[in-house]
């Protein structure tokens, strides 16, 4: 039966199909997203034709994580169906045991410098990723990356970026009309697009992280100890493993990185500010 692999650095996931429409869509969209040279296997889903449409199988490690529990099983097109996978594969690599420091956030790159902008839900991270995109940054992901330690480079999860419908009133129609064409994008039925970032298989050394508040303010950068306090909780290690374990991961990553907060602002102006960070 096809097998289809995917992922980044730290985990490999696989999908198992028969039917040649879910393997095209599968492909366009999981393609890009190479398999990991140190394999992490997580999987396999499966997609099978049936009578209401497309039923997807989850792998029964899947049962542990309890963020899943409800999601349906039966998806009306194909593109449904591998979107489903897609998103639970993000869920599961970045929660299994052992999973190396992971963010919320988005991550960009541009000359060498490695820009992180983290924050809680409807922040406004994949507005201000994809503005950034269309002046000279990089947008390697706008949901989730995680950390080698070690040497502190970011890699993004095996995800497309998304941009919601909201977001149209503060983009230029071009970025809509380009993203939502791009080979393997989806534009679903609120509006929003689904769609392929860049792809940097070697990673990027994290070297600015910025928190994004819901209160007007101006950018300001954080102490040390700020930083580790304030970022705790965007951290996926802290919803996984608790406080000290996510403090002991964090602690080595906020005296190697310049912290910031940047508060609301009109959109060009955010982007202008992040700008002088490189």
């Amino acid at each position: 039966m096809p097998r289809i692999e995917w992922g980044n650095r730290f985990c490999t996931c696989h999908l198992i199909t028969e039917c040649e429409r879910v393997q095209g869509v599968a492909e366009d969209v999981f393609g890009p997203w190479k398999a990991s040279l140190v394999e992490r296997p997580f999987g396999p889903w499966r997609i099978t034709a049936s009578d209401g449409g497309w039923e997807v199988c989850r792998p029964p490690e899947m049962a542990s994580l309890s963020e899943f529990f409800d999601l349906p099983n039966e998806f009306a097109t194909p593109e449904l169906a591998v979107k489903a996978v897609e998103f639970q594969a993000v869920g599961a690599s970045i929660s299994l045991q052992g999973a190396p420091l992971g963010f919320h956030g988005a991550l960009l790159e541009r000359g060498g410098v490695g820009l992180a902008l983290v924050g809680i839900k409807e922040a406004g991270k994949s507005t201000l990723s994809a503005a950034l995109a269309s002046s000279g940054w990089q947008l390697l992901t706008d949901d989730a990356f995680q950390l080698e330690e070690t040497e502190l480079r970011a890699f993004p999860v095996a995800r497309r970026a998304r941009l919601r419908a909201g977001s149209r009133e503060h983009l230029p129609e071009s970025i809509w009309t380009e993203l939502s064409t791009r080979k393997g994008s989806m534009v679903q039925e609120d509006g929003g697009v689904l769609y392929h970032p860049s792809f940097c298989p070697d990673g990027v050394l994290l070297t600015h992280l910025v928190l994004l508040s819901s209160e007007p303010g101006k950018l300001r950068e954080l102490e040390e100890s700020e930083l580790m306090l304030r970022s705790v909780v965007h951290s996926h290690t802290y919803h996984c493993e608790g406080l000290p374990s996510s403090l002991a991961k964090i602690a080595s990553l906020s005296n190697r990185v310049r912290g910031f907060e940047m508060g609301r602002m009109p959109l060009q102006d955010q982007a202008r500010v992040l700008r002088s960070l490189s």
